[in-house]
């Protein structure tokens, strides 16, 4: 059965318009025919895929023009409206639209109107192509002329404000281009350098012209060398000085494209830095050798003020120490402590010179070994008590809950610190207290940050004082050296150490109202057990002979405190002046110990320690002690010492107990009893009272009899738990103690009155024993 005519022809129709479609689609092509009169725009279906349109909001002129870019509507209009008044034969006009996906698009449209015999336009037809991908890359090849044009000009202009002159040639030597910097460094005008067209006549030129140094005997061999250096082309550089005395530095480099690029440099005030450079290494290294000279000469100024201040010092309190332990009487042991005291104050002004010394001159060094906080801490206040008693101050001190006990530094210097610090505050306070509070804190890695923070109430510092008060030879003002003594070195050697661990030192003060410093430092934590600081009593060694001891030292007065020093603890002493005279001496076994100086004449203490342990090993006899005495007190001697084969190390001024100390190594010694200090000050009386022994065994009698009475009405008080009465009746035997001198008393009583006030009375009841025999005492020495 054949198929229907008309179904044939729609279907010859319908493959027709695939066919049509597909072409329009193949040459990007969507066709339109608009109605000009009704305004309606027919677009077949086939174009709308083509041209991404809106399908139905375009099928009018208007809804057209909705979707035209609003900057390219007012061209479209104007190509129209003079294609419809006959102007152009043809519509051809490019705009932009926005596509069914909301982005804009460009398309080409073409058209041709149709018209009434009148010559009225009344059809467009036509068709429309999108252009967007041409307009894109038309614009990215724009913008990229644009970029090539701006970094050309931009690079040109780089290269002609360089100072360094840059240019090119090819592989033949032929001139490219380059920089006005290489004309003005050629010395050559551009005009003349393009003439001359080619590296090599520019190189004869130069050298014709005598703008280069002639290196080469002629031009052609000056031409040949530079040719050689051109061909080669490694990046070497070629310096050289001109006739004029200025300096260039030349380089060639090949390129990929086997171009030469060509650099030319002025390095004349290179040249004139490296000179300058040489010379001030010079200076300096002739500067460094004369610091360390100077340097030198001041490490050996100080060792030796050391042992020329220690050596009489030495003499002074060694002696006073050995005065103290004689039977003299009360007035005289007074006497001898004022003197010894005063002694001391004068070492430690003398350490605290030699010090800052030290310190400027960069020669101190710090140790680092393990030692306990709170102990260091505790020994310190202790040690300081005594002073604040005399003063009727309290002095108290606080280790925070949690710190960390045991450290690793300089406990040494830790400790002159903490001393500088309680030291001052002490001497500046008149009344109340002063108070020391440590803490510490973990820093990670290892580290400890230490706070040391010491608080008074006493004079305190203004504003305009504080700014020198850290000032070497500086004190608050000029009144304070009158009124309170010292160096003004103190507070200074607090900073300086402070800031050689790690640290530093700040200030609280008003006048009048007290005043807080506060130290940090940064430390170790130690991984074992502390060491313990305070000196240990060794036990005597199996092979301790006798009891005799070898003194050596050029110096009488050292020989003779040693000698009696050694009397006092029990031992025998032969002396010798040098190393050469001990050594006449010494034989195996003769002598349990020896004290040697180690600065004498003929034969020093080295010397000497060394002689010894040679005949030790040549007889096979056992093993003598050396200790090394010494009034050099610098960092490191000890060390030195102890690496010369030597035993122990004493520096001078040399005290009873670390002379028992060190020698109860290897023989037994015995310390004598400390000398009972006076019960009562009668000097002090004496000079109050005018000498009168009646009048001042009038006021200590009346201070006895209410001293009696003041006990009497603690115990009465304890008794009764009426513990402010307690208070009371102790700070009146303080005070009665204090007016006459009774020191051991006051320092009770202010225990006492302490323990009083918070009310704990078993720290009360622990004092009664102790205050009854200091009574007792007073009564047998006053005779009532």
């Amino acid at each position: 059965m054949m198929a229907d005519t008309s179904d044939l022809s729609e279907a010859l129709a319908a493959d027709g318009t695939e066919r049509y479609r597909l072409a329009l689609a193949a040459i990007n092509l969507s066709v339109y025919d608009w109605n000009i009169e009704t305004g309606v725009i027919e677009r077949p279906s086939l174009g709308h895929d083509v041209q991404r349109l809106p399908t139905e909001e375009t099928r009018t002129g208007e809804a057209w023009a909705a979707i035209v870019h609003p900057d390219d509507l007012p061209g479209l209009r104007a190509a129209l409206s003079a294609h419809f008044r006959g102007e152009t034969q043809r519509l051809e006009h490019e705009y932009r639209y926005r596509g069914d996906d909301g982005t804009w698009r460009w398309v080409r449209q073409y058209g041709i109107a149709l018209r009434r015999p009148n010559g009225m336009a009344h059809r467009l037809v036509g068709a429309t192509t999108d252009i967007t991908e041409i307009r894109q890359r038309e614009a990215e090849l724009q913008a990229a002329r644009a970029e090539t044009e701006r970094t050309r000009a931009h690079m040109q202009s780089l290269l002609d404000n360089m100072r360094d002159g840059v240019g090119s040639a090819e592989a033949d030597g032929t001139y490219i281009t380059s920089n006005k910097a290489m004309f003005e460094l050629v010395n050559i005008p551009r005009e003349q350098i393009l003439a001359l067209g080619t590296m090599q006549n520019i190189w004869r030129y130069q050298y014709e012209q005598r703008l280069v140094p002639h290196v080469a005997p002629s031009a052609d061999e000056h031409v040949a060398n530079q040719v050689a250096l051109f061909n080669r082309a490694d990046g070497s550089q070629q310096v050289r000085q001109r006739p004029d005395g200025s300096w260039v530095e030349r380089c060639f480099r090949k390129m990929p494209d086997g171009s030469r690029l060509v650099v030319v440099r002025d390095i004349t005030d290179l040249k004139q830095r490296e000179t300058d450079l040489a010379r001030e290494r010079d200076a300096a290294h002739a500067a460094r050798v004369e610091a360390e000279a100077a340097n030198q000469a001041k490490s050996t100024f100080l060792a030796t003020m050391s042992h020329e201040i220690r050596t009489p010092m030495n003499g002074v309190l060694g002696m006073l120490e050995v005065l103290e332990h004689q039977s003299i009487s009360d007035s005289q042991r007074a006497i001898v402590a004022t003197m010894r005291s005063s002694a001391s104050s004068l070492l430690r002004i003398i350490d605290d010179v030699l010090d800052f010394s030290k310190i400027e001159a960069g020669r101190l060094e710090l140790e680092e070994v393990p030692f306990s906080l709170s102990e260091l801490v505790g020994n310190t206040v202790e040690t300081l008590r005594a002073q604040a008693d005399a003063k009727n101050l309290g002095l108290t001190m606080e280790l925070a809950p949690g710190s960390a006990d045991g450290l690793v530094g300089d406990p040494v210097r830790v400790r002159q610190i903490l001393f500088n610090l309680l030291g001052n505050a002490l001497k500046f306070t008149q009344a109340g207290r002063v108070h020391l509070r440590a803490v510490t804190s973990a820093l990670g890695e290892g580290q400890v940050r230490v706070t040391l923070t010491v608080t008074d109430t006493g004079i305190g510092i203004s504003e305009a004082e504080r700014t020198r008060l850290f000032q070497p030879f500086s004190q608050a003002d000029s009144s304070t050296t009158r009124r309170f003594g010292g160096t003004g070195l103190g507070l200074s050697i607090v900073r300086r150490l402070a800031q050689l661990m790690g640290g530093e030192v700040k200030v609280r003060s008003q006048p009048g109202k007290g005043s807080a410093f506060t130290v940090t430092l940064l430390l170790s934590a130690s991984t074992g057990d502390p060491v313990d600081q305070t000196p240990q009593q060794a036990l005597s060694p199996a092979n301790a002979v006798n009891d005799y001891v070898l003194v050596v030292d050029d110096h009488p007065v050292n020989r003779q405190v040693l000698v009696r020093q050694l009397e006092l603890l029990g031992l025998t002493a032969d002396t010798a002046v040098d190393g050469a005279d001990a050594l006449a001496l010494w034989q195996p076994g003769r002598y349990a110990a020896v004290l040697a100086d180690m600065h004498m004449p003929n034969m020093d203490g080295y010397a000497l320690t060394a002689a010894i342990r040679g005949r030790e090993f040549a007889f096979g006899s056992l093993r003598t002690p050396i200790v090394a005495v010494t009034a050099n007190a610098m960092h490191g001697e000890e060390e030195r010492c102890l690496d010369a084969d030597m035993d122990g190390y004493l520096a001078k001024p040399v005290s009873l107990a670390r002379l028992s100390a060190i020698l109860g190594r290897w023989v037994s010694v015995t310390l004598p009893p400390e000398p009972p200090a006076p019960v009562v000050d009668r000097p002090m009386l004496r000079s109050w009272l005018g000498n009168d022994e009646a009048t001042v065994r009038s006021v200590l009698v009346e201070f006895l009899h209410n001293a009696r009475e003041n006990v009497q009405d603690i115990k009465t008080a304890l008794t009764a738990q009426d513990m402010p009465a307690v208070a009371t009746a102790a700070h009146k035997l303080r005070g009665g103690a204090l007016s006459v001198g009774a020191h051991a008393l006051q320092r009770l009583a202010t225990t006492l009155e302490a323990a009083a006030r918070p009310g704990d009375r078993a720290a009360c009841e622990s004092v009664l024993a102790p205050l009854d025999r200091e009574l007792e005492r007073a009564g047998q020495d006053i005779g009532a």
